[in-house]
């Protein structure tokens, strides 16, 4: 698979400095890894030459795009620029040890995505967020598109679906200038201890094209 692969091959050649993954025009099918290589520099995924056209993921009703499994309290400088994600459970979670304080990751980056088609309707197994942060901190998720975040019924609710979960010592994360188009509209879930989601009030946004409403704000949740 094709993440996968750039996995290995980083972890063969062991880069000191910052990596940047240039992904083909294109749209992949069934791409899904867990994640554990880091070096303490940025590792960025765009498109090929920071093009313009967009890569497509499509999970074809497959569980989670990306997993990042590290918990050893470190920086993992994961860039993630210009990519749609769709038909997936899952498309982000950011994993770091939801039972030790001490046991998270971050500095990571989801800026100018689009997730869409996201959630139990698009994949064999139900889901909690397209984008999950487990205790993981001093993340940023800019300037993305949500659409279509779904699950089937009964549970087409907020009390299970969420655009972004951040759990479990998750905190110091920055969300800014995202849109939500339909889908399920409690776009933010925390579980938050010893530390807050920033700058949300003003910041998060809902647009649901069903009712024709843009644009309105999410009240921030202590």
């Amino acid at each position: 698979k094709t993440l996968g692969r750039v996995q290995s091959i980083l972890q063969q050649t062991q880069p000191t400095d910052a990596v940047e993954v240039h992904i083909a025009p294109g749209t992949y099918l069934g791409d899904e890894v867990v994640w554990t290589y880091y070096n303490g520099h940025s590792i960025t995924f765009t498109p090929k030459g920071f093009s313009d056209e967009i890569p497509v993921f499509d999970g074809q009703n497959g569980g989670t795009w990306f997993a990042l499994n590290v918990d050893d309290g470190q920086m993992t400088n994961l860039r993630f620029r210009h990519l749609r994600i769709q038909n997936y459970g899952t498309a982000v979670s950011f994993n770091g040890n939801r039972n030790d304080l001490g046991g998270w990751n971050g500095g990571n980056e989801l800026l100018e995505m689009h997730f869409y088609n996201v959630g139990g309707s698009f994949s064999t197994a139900r889901s909690t967020a397209a984008v999950r942060l487990v205790n993981s901190r001093n993340n940023v998720i800019a300037d993305s598109i949500f659409q279509n975040i779904i699950d089937p019924p009964p549970a087409t609710d907020a009390a299970h679906l969420h655009p972004i979960y951040a759990a479990h010592y998750a905190n110091s994360n920055l969300i800014d200038g995202n849109v939500f188009i339909d889908g399920i509209l409690d776009t933010l879930r925390g579980e938050i201890f010893l530390g807050e989601l920033e700058r949300l009030t003003e910041q998060l946004r809902l647009a649901d094209r069903r009712d024709g409403v843009e644009g309105t704000p999410v009240q921030r949740r202590e």
